[in-house]
């Protein structure tokens, strides 16, 4: 019933806790605030707080309440998709099909998720945590380029520069730079854009499987996978000192920040660059609209 989170058992969170060493906190939330990436799209907004009883309010004395006590009060509307999230398994459907081949119809109804919702997680997802830092390890300046598509190698060859395994029941967290540029220059066109994620080619990563390098279990990012096959899609970059492609699948390296699909590009002896990807079958991005 729970899919994959069966694998965060007792001993996975035991383990967990014994990797502490520091007692550092790092958020990974977004502000509810007007600032947010929501501009319309799909009818989305971003969260508008309203205050129904301010400090004002209980100056003047005319709350109600007895001996001189007063309050604060307010409110927020807000659409699920307007800043932190973290996906419910109904939310995205296929051919009519919600997880685990239910009938979406009957899964996601006028009453909300009757089955998938995310609050049957909440118990579970506390374990051992991964950082793949995608965005420093591939990306120029800490971040991949709107578009970019993570592929399982880009995910490998992250864990081996970070030195750090991924098991079964792991929680990766994948950092692709994303943040750190809509921090700097505003969110743009992010919530209904292009924006560096993980490709379909990286879904092996989910699947339950019984190995020691078997993959983890929920991520930051939507999927994942390990595995050292070079896909169809890829190319690899002769020794030179420009920054040109040897295959014709590839071509010239371009690093604009609006490149809508890429394609990870290697050379021997070196970290996969980025190379624009022409053809149809280049790994795209599954960050969910």
């Amino acid at each position: 019933m729970l899919g994959t989170l069966n694998f965060l058992d007792a001993a996975k969170r035991r383990e967990g806790a014994a990797l502490v060493r520091r007692g550092v906190s790092f958020s990974l939330s977004q502000s509810f605030d007007m600032n947010g990436p929501q501009r319309g799209w799909r009818r989305r907004t971003n969260p508008v707080h309203t205050m129904l009883d301010t400090g004002t309010d209980a100056a003047l004395g005319n709350q109600g309440f007895p001996h001189g006590i007063g309050g604060a009060d307010d409110v927020i509307a807000m659409p699920l998709q307007c800043s932190t999230q973290w996906d419910g398994l109904g939310h995205i459907f296929d051919h009519g099909k919600a997880w685990n081949g239910r009938d979406a119809a009957e899964t996601v109804t006028s009453d909300g998720d009757r089955v998938t919702g995310i609050e049957h997680m909440a118990p579970y997802v506390a374990g051992r945590g991964v950082l793949l830092d995608v965005g420093r390890v591939i990306g120029e300046n800490g971040e991949l380029p709107d578009g970019f598509a993570v592929t399982e190698e880009h995910l490998t060859a992250t864990a081996e520069a970070h030195g750090v395994t991924v098991g079964r029941g792991d929680i990766v967290v994948v950092r692709t730079g994303q943040l750190s540029r809509a921090r700097r220059d505003g969110w743009g066109d992010y919530a209904g854009g292009p924006a560096p994620g993980l490709s379909f080619t990286t879904a092996g990563w989910l699947r339950p499987a019984r190995s020691p390098r078997s993959p983890p279990t929920p991520g930051a990012s939507r999927s994942g996978r390990a595995s050292s096959t070079m896909p169809s899609s890829r190319c690899t970059r002769s020794p030179s000192p420009t920054s040109a492609c040897s295959s014709a699948r590839c071509g010239t390296r371009t690093r604009s920040r609006r490149t809508v699909r890429t394609t990870g590009c290697t050379s021997s002896g070196s970290r996969p660059h980025l190379c624009p990807s022409p053809g149809p079958s280049a790994p795209r991005s599954t960050r969910s609209p």
